[in-house]
């Protein structure tokens, strides 16, 4: 009867230590395809406004997902007429595709709205220094921008 015991709470401990070990080792395989074990740097961004940015949210460097966005807080006083702070994680291995000069700007992506952070190379952009925080564009507010219409179409009929 003993022995009976000892095959059922040695059987019973090593499928409990095997579903363990394949949880752990499916997590790290998604995780390894999410770049969870990857080597990133982080670097602060300010906006003045973040339009329903998220914390998790992508960041894209020419449309390929670079790295996510960390923490979204607000900073103690104004800097350069922008009130929010974004840290973003990056991937070491694009750190020099960062070395150029570069904008930083909020987008919406897909059908739901998504927002993300668009990192575009351009001429007019800023050289990135890494010790200090990039300044972003702020998206646009749609709202703002139906009323502009709005203004426009009834300048425009008034005429």
């Amino acid at each position: 009867m003993e022995t009976r015991e000892f095959k059922i709470k040695f059987f019973t401990g090593a499928f409990f230590l095997i579903g363990l070990g394949m949880i752990f080792w499916i997590i790290f395989t998604i995780g390894k395809d999410k770049g969870f074990t990857q080597p990133k740097f982080r670097m602060d961004i300010l906006f003045g406004n973040v339009g329903g940015l998220i914390e998790g949210a992508p960041v894209q460097l020419s449309g390929v997902n670079i790295g996510t966005v960390s923490e979204i807080n607000f900073l103690d006083r104004e800097d350069q007429g922008k009130r929010v702070r974004v840290r973003v994680n990056i991937f070491n291995k694009y750190r020099n595709q960062l070395e150029q000069k570069v904008r930083f700007s909020i987008k919406t992506e897909g059908i739901l709205g998504e927002k993300l952070i668009e990192i575009a190379v351009s001429e007019d952009g800023q050289k990135v220094d890494f010790l200090k925080a990039a300044i972003g564009e702020d998206p646009i507010n749609v709202q703002d921008l139906a009323h502009v219409f709005a203004d426009a179409a009834e300048s425009f009929t008034q005429t």
